[in-house]
């Protein structure tokens, strides 16, 4: 199998997924969720992206998360491909 192949059989097996969350949190999404999340997205060697408000971040940085302000009852969009 050739290097072209195996890479178009690679881009066949990324799956995408987007799911649209609201924080309940009633301090928002503060340093320590933000760790938790950063933690587990982490794990994986998918992308990770989390918008708000037309503003995406990289969901492995936990500057990018905490400068997204996510306070209670926002509404934040997370995708993931990989």
């Amino acid at each position: 199998m050739g290097l072209l192949s195996r890479r178009a059989n690679r881009a066949a097996q990324l799956q995408k997924i987007e799911k649209e969350v609201s924080i309940v949190n009633r301090l928002g999404l503060h340093a320590r969720p933000a760790a938790m999340f950063v933690r587990i997205a982490t794990r994986y060697r998918s992308e990770v992206w989390v918008s708000k408000e037309g503003e995406e971040v990289n969901g492995k940085s936990i500057m990018g998360l905490m400068m997204l302000a996510a306070g209670q009852g926002s509404i934040q969009r997370g995708l993931t491909t990989g």
